[in-house]
């Protein structure tokens, strides 16, 4: 009760003045021409027309009018809304709404004796719009089955402004494929594909595995040229900033392992070896997702989305390539990364 008073107060400052112009007489809308709630109950004149002012000012954004019993125009209201104190001179009410488009009766019991009287009609005013809300919202739960049972436009707007905004789809494992490439200031500039694994751990987490090949455009070296190919695995985390329904943005970590074959081809009396090594790198980068809200609810709950990401790396262990002991190309210093590729989310 506390909170409502505190509420009310504020607001009272704001609405006192509208419903005290219009304690004196219903006017003129209440001839027709809009739909409208009929008003009851056995309230004294003024709190009467100080509650169907408040109410009047709730739903006037609908183009719902508020009439008093027997003031209104001809034909069925949408609801009846009947408030009546429970005990002479008591402060609490009963508030009673017989709802015409649902069907429904729905009610409550407001005790307002942390009130002011002066704050009561807005109190009343707003538990009977809860009550009207609340009722009018089946119609989203319940749908229209035929132009008989529509409700009104009005009515129908009501609903459509509370109801909520569609949440983003549930995340699940997904599996692709993604073409990448990578260049690394010590040399080397490598292009291939991955197979990838994505592994939600959570609505803003997930984690990742991809298995792949590189092959690296050849480097030209004193006495030759020398090309490399190379096998990749990395693992990585990440954690989603930006989450819509069709959009994500997130930034993320990963480890990557290269094992590293250079190909060199030498000139001349030359001679040249193949060599094999390890590199390991540390990346952090941002990551894009298009299309995770592309699902047909009825397919078993797959859906294909696209995604791509770039950053940085820095090798924790480097592994290059030398001639006459100068080295010329590696896996070292800087890395640049950019990735982009297909996953279908499974079940």
């Amino acid at each position: 009760m506390l909170v409502i008073a505190a509420w009310s107060g504020l607001a009272l400052a704001a609405r006192t003045a509208r419903a005290q112009a219009a304690a004196g007489s219903e006017p003129a809308d209440c001839s027709g021409g809009r739909p409208w709630v009929m008003l009851s109950g056995d309230l004294p004149k003024q709190l009467a027309s100080a509650v169907r002012s408040e109410l009047r000012a709730g739903l006037i954004s609908s183009h719902i009018e508020v009439c008093a019993d027997g003031a209104g125009p001809a034909g069925e209201p949408l609801a009846r809304v009947s408030v009546t104190p429970v005990g002479e001179g008591s402060t609490r009410y009963s508030l009673d709404v017989t709802d015409s488009v649902t069907q429904k009766r729905v009610g409550r019991d407001l005790s307002l004796e942390k009130l002011p009287a002066d704050g009561r009609a807005l109190a009343l005013a707003v538990a009977a719009e809860e009550l009207l809300r609340a009722s009018w919202a089946e119609l989203a739960l319940r749908g229209v089955h035929s132009p008989d049972t529509a409700p009104p436009p009005e009515v129908r707007a009501v609903v459509e402004h509370a109801r909520p905004a569609p949440a983003p789809p549930a995340r699940s494992t997904a599996l692709g494929a993604r073409l990448a490439f990578e260049h690394f200031f010590g040399g080397q500039t490598h292009f291939g594909g991955d197979a990838v694994l994505l592994l939600p751990l959570g609505s803003l987490t997930s984690a990742s595995v991809a298995l792949g090949g590189r092959r690296a455009l050849s480097e030209q070296a004193p006495h030759g040229s020398i090309g490399a190919r190379a096998l990749a695995a990395e693992l990585g985390l990440s954690l989603l900033f930006l989450r819509r329904p069709g959009l994500e943005l997130g930034a993320g970590v990963s480890g990557r392992a290269l094992w590293l074959t250079f190909e060199p081809s030498s000139a001349g009396m030359a001679q040249a070896s193949s060599q094999s090594g390890l590199a390991f790198i540390a990346r952090a980068g941002l990551s894009l997702v298009l299309g995770a809200a592309n699902a047909v609810p009825h397919d078993g709950g797959t859906r294909l989305k696209s995604f791509a990401s770039l950053g940085a790396g820095l090798p924790l262990r480097s592994f290059a390539a030398s001639d006459s002991g100068a080295e010329v190309t590696g896996a070292s210093s800087l890395e640049l990364f950019a990735a982009t590729g297909l996953a279908l989310q499974l079940p």
